[in-house]
């Protein structure tokens, strides 16, 4: 490499780290207002400093000082405290104070936290960073090296193998990778740790106390390794490879390539220096927006596997509002992030030769506009008031134009629907959107949105006919022995129940035999639950409950008094358990007792209801229930709650946040991009300028901590990821294309009829980019769904709204995975996959269809 060269590099390197760190500095300084904005942080600071003196008045503090004396000194702690914390200075003061400490690493101590790093403890939040970063980093590293150098060698064999049944399968797989690694995660858990019972489910250590010691064993450490980096290898790698290999076959066909296959040269050499070479910068700008993803995806993967690293403490931290840490963390990301594309900014420039010439394609382009165009487009052209256009209207002329309009539109609309039925992948994908959407209309039109909410935070509904943490029934036709199912009787049953009423003077006796068959020979019902209801006017009825089984032997229940409604349940009888010797009773009922063990006894068995009213006018009504041990097609929670409601209301709403997002940010993205490429100057270079300061900051921590700080309404999270995403790195992408587009021909022609700006911008570039904006819609909404997912399971979605996110946070709080109930996790986690699987399969289809490169490959 010549000196000049090096130079060149040097300072192209030095100018992206100028930038890339004032860049840095006001994605700290957004991150800290954020943080803060509205005074909330500040109010809980106060708070905290208020129950601190509480505390220490309780204790005895000032206790034998006047009173008045004892009021002056409170206020005298008061402020100081509040000058420690900072609070008497402004807002605007204190958000500079916090930036220069985020700059210098200074974040001062945690509230709530500390660390334990070589021995000693601390709560300052640079030694809790440093104590996780590293483990994070290892991770994460390894995770990615692993995935590049592998993806790669499988990418660049699948090129050699084009159309075989290998190369038709890992496109087939590829939409596989819409999922997070999380996702994968869970499911890893489920099958080696919970299943097989060979790898341990999360942790770095596990209970080796020689590992502690700056990562000990080395093979303890890489066995808790094994799932997470597999979790991280699964959600990127099919996408990998099928990515690099097109890029490969794309590459392959260029005419270079074509010349050194006639010249004989080896296999190797042409695929190392004619496809690797000139495929590297697409390589790396891949690789760097996956790493990228990865650092801000990285505490939902940490959170499952219980990896001690930044994205586990970083959620701790914001389950105990610990500021302090938030922002740190917040901070150390955007700093990774930036780190990140500076590294790969340098690499890039070694290994691509036309970013070293970027001063001079820059004067080229810039000489290229000047001559394609004596008028400079103008932001905000000079508009002439009450200046009417001389318009003619010809009825003929605009017919013939409507008819000519109209066949082009359905000729193109033919041959389009042709090219994707010739994909099965893109049946496919339709007819599962097709499902999902039509369902996701029906479920909204049949329960509103406020009723689905009461009913799931039992406001208007009663669960307590449901068992508790029941699987589905379905899960029966996987078992020899059944497991019994659910079964509710009331009185209005006439074939199963039997009512006889007499009086006598005043009172009516009413007796009520309830009969079902029990044939279950997997196991006993969780509970048996007599349900009786009065309406009396002063005296209320009387109730007695006789059990009948098969063999006829009868046993009391139990008597009591009916108020309004009365519930029992024979499993919290505890009279019941000591007449029975069993904190079972149920089980006892419904075995055999002349056996030497607990067997279930099958057959008919009965319950008898007698009931005393002492008033003619009342109205008494019973009704039994067996809780079985499995429930319905989705199973119940630990609040008896059926999943079935949050199942079928996650659907309307993933698809309404996802569409909704993907939607408003694409179209968004994509106007500001063609504003900035079409007027360029100070436009253009504040556009992008807005762009690198957005990418810098990191989506998931910054939405965690806009949920942690002020409302964890889901259409609030919404509004933040639309305004976050708008200025996405996808801004970049379009603006390359609209600059392409900005320079052809017809773009001259219609500026030298008078053609406006914007008129250039809505009907000459923004459809010209349809064809690639139109397949990453469609595949970006299950990047939103899975988004809006991880900030539930984080614990920071809407608690009242029924999500996928909301019971899969549900099942790790009661630890559902140890418990074995994996239904819980798995049904969410099913429709996840099937709705991401959907559309991709879609958008790979329409990527294929759109982008004429792809069409044969």
């Amino acid at each position: 490499m010549r000196l000049n060269e090096i130079k060149r590099i040097i300072a192209y390197a030095s100018s992206r780290f100028l930038s890339l760190f004032i860049t840095s500095v006001i994605a700290v300084y957004l991150t800290i207002v954020i943080a803060n904005m509205g005074g909330y942080v500040d109010e809980m600071i106060k708070g905290g400093i208020e129950e601190g003196i509480g505390i220490m008045l309780k204790g005895g503090w000032l206790k034998d000082e006047p009173l008045e004396e004892r009021a002056k000194l409170i206020e005298e702690a008061r402020l100081a405290m509040y000058k420690a914390q900072g609070l008497d200075q402004p807002f605007l003061l204190r958000t500079f104070l916090w930036l220069k400490n985020g700059i210098t690493l200074d974040f001062g101590e945690a509230r709530l936290m500390n660390t334990s790093r070589y021995g000693l403890d601390s709560s300052l939040v640079k030694d809790i960073i440093l104590d996780n970063l590293p483990r994070t980093l290892l991770l994460f590293t390894t995770s990615n090296i692993f995935l590049f150098l592998i993806s790669i060698s499988i990418a660049l064999t699948l090129s050699r193998q084009y159309g075989t049944w290998l190369d038709k399968f890992f496109v087939v797989l590829s939409p596989l990778s819409s999922a997070p690694p999380w996702f994968y995660g869970i499911f890893l858990i489920v099958f080696f740790a919970f299943q097989l019972r060979i790898l341990p489910s999360g942790g770095m250590y596990g209970n080796d106390p020689s590992a502690t010691q700056q990562y000990g064993s080395a093979l303890v450490v890489l066995r808790h390794m094994i799932l997470p980096v597999g979790a991280i290898f699964l959600s990127s790698f099919f996408q990998s490879v099928y990515s690099w290999r097109t890029f490969f076959l794309i590459y392959a066909e260029d005419d270079y390539v074509e010349m050194a296959r006639a010249r004989g040269l080896p296999k190797y050499k042409i695929e190392q220096n004619y496809l690797l070479r000139p495929a590297l910068p697409n390589l790396l700008t891949s690789f760097s927006l996956l790493l990228i993803s990865s650092w801000s995806g990285s505490m939902l993967l940490e959170l499952v596997f219980r990896w001690p690293g930044m994205g586990l403490a970083f959620f701790t931290a914001v389950q105990a509002f610990d500021t302090p840490v938030i922002v740190g963390f917040t901070v150390i990301y955007a700093y990774m992030l930036a780190l990140t594309v500076f590294i790969l900014d340098v690499v890039y420039a070694l290994v691509d030769p036309r970013v070293k010439l970027n001063i001079d394609s820059q004067s080229k382009n810039a000489v290229i506009q000047k001559k394609s165009s004596d008028k400079k487009p103008r932001l905000f052209p000079r508009f002439k008031l009450f200046a009417l256009p001389n318009i003619k209207f010809n009825p003929q002329h605009i017919r013939k134009s409507w008819q000519t309009a109209s066949q082009r539109i359905w000729s193109s609309t033919s041959n389009f629907f042709r090219e994707l039925i010739r994909y099965p992948s893109a049946i496919s994908g339709i007819i599962i959107i097709s499902i999902l959407v039509t369902s996701a209309i029906y479920i909204s039109m049949n329960m509103s949105y406020e009723q689905s909410i009461r009913i799931w935070r039992s406001q208007d509904y009663d669960w307590t006919e449901y068992p508790k943490l029941a699987p589905p029934a379905w899960t029966n036709l996987f078992r020899r022995e059944k497991l019994p199912t659910t079964l509710s009787i009331s009185e209005s049953n006439q074939e199963a129940v039997q009512t006889s009423i007499s009086e006598s003077g005043d009172m009516l006796v009413k007796q009520s035999l309830f009969t079902f068959d029990y044939p279950y020979t997997g196991g006993f019902p969780q509970d048996v639950v007599v349900v009786v209801e009065s309406q009396h006017k002063s005296n209320p009825s009387f109730v007695s409950l006789t059990f009948i089984n098969p063999a006829g032997e009868e046993t009391n229940l139990s008597s009591f008094s009916v108020t309004q409604k009365t519930s029992y349940y024979v499993s919290q009888d505890e009279t019941l358990q000591r007449k029975l010797k069993s904190l079972y009773p149920q089980q006892v009922l419904f075995s055999d007792t002349s056996a030497d063990e607990l067997k279930p006894l099958t057959g008919q068995y009965q319950i008898r209801v007698d009931i005393v009213q002492f008033e003619k006018d009342a109205n008494t009504e019973s009704k039994v229930i067996l809780h079985g041990q499995v429930y319905g097609w989705a199973g119940t929670d630990m609040r008896r709650r059926d999943l079935s409601l949050a199942l079928m209301w996650g659907l309307p709403i993933a698809l309404a946040f996802g569409l909704l997002a993907v939607t408003i940010t694409s179209f968004t993205t994509m106007l500001i991009a063609a504003i900035g490429a079409w007027f360029g100057g100070w436009v253009d270079a504040l556009i992008q300028r807005l762009t690198e300061i957005n990418m810098v900051i990191p989506l998931l921590p910054v939405l965690a901590m806009v949920a942690a700080f002020y409302s964890r309404s889901i259409w609030l999270i919404l509004g933040a990821t639309i305004l976050f995403n708008i200025f996405g790195s996808a801004i970049k992408n379009y603006r390359s294309i609209f600059v392409q587009f900005r320079e052809q021909s017809y773009i001259d022609a219609a500026r030298s009829y008078g053609a406006s700006d914007w008129r250039i911008i809505f009907k000459y570039l923004i459809p010209r980019i349809f064809p690639v904006l139109i397949p990453q819609i469609v595949v970006l909404v299950p990047g939103y769904v899975f988004l809006e997912t991880s900030l539930a399971l984080m614990g920071l979605g809407d608690p009242s709204v029924p999500t996928w996110g909301k019971l899969l946070r549900d099942a790790y709080d009661n630890n559902a995975l140890i418990q074995g109930h994996y239904y819980w996790v798995l049904e969410p986690l099913a429709l996840l996959l099937i709705t991401g699987f959907g559309f991709a399969l879609l958008g790979f289809a329409l990527d294929r269809i759109l982008n004429p490169r792809l069409r044969d490959i």
